[in-house]
């Protein structure tokens, strides 16, 4: 009997296990991936984003705007500077930062993504404050791609928080 208590446990939590740790990714321009996994993100706000000055060390998605205050970075480990602790590489097919909005700016301070791609929609408007690793690319994203990106996260939080 314990053995079959056993067995029914484990495979309870493999099931579990593929529930909760999604796997998928949403498919963009040029045959890139952007990982749709909660967990390969630093941070996920679902609002608009105010900064002032300081930075996120790891990818980051706002479902809203950038509002900046002043100078701000976004996946700043990735710079592997000798004053910022954290990972120096970005989770594999996770951009440095996603916007479903735009950047305003109240300040003359640069927003900087140190790292990864930044994921955008039409809602973004380009400007000379922003400044962005050259090896990566800004890519634009359709609203109806960003919001099944964030409507994945709600739904990933929501069940695992349920559990």
């Amino acid at each position: 009997m314990k053995k079959k208590l056993s067995s029914l446990v484990s495979i309870v939590a493999l099931l579990l296990s593929v529930l909760v740790v999604p796997l998928d990714v949403l498919a963009v321009e040029s045959n890139k991936i952007v990982s749709s996994n909660y967990r390969d993100y630093n941070s996920i706000i679902f609002n608009d984003h105010t900064v002032h000055t300081a930075d996120i060390e790891g990818s980051v998605a706002i479902g809203g705007d950038v509002i900046t205050h002043g100078g701000f970075t976004y996946a700043g480990s990735y710079g592997n500077a000798h004053n910022i602790i954290g990972q120096g590489s970005l989770h594999e097919g996770t951009p440095g930062l996603v916007v479903a909005g735009n950047v305003n700016y109240n300040s003359d301070s640069l927003v900087v993504v140190e790292g990864g791609n930044f994921i955008h929609t039409d809602s973004y408007q380009a400007s000379n404050k922003f400044n962005m690793d050259p090896n990566f690319s800004m890519i634009n994203w359709s609203k109806e791609q960003m919001d099944a990106l964030f409507n994945s996260f709600k739904a990933d939080i929501a069940n695992e928080m349920s559990l």
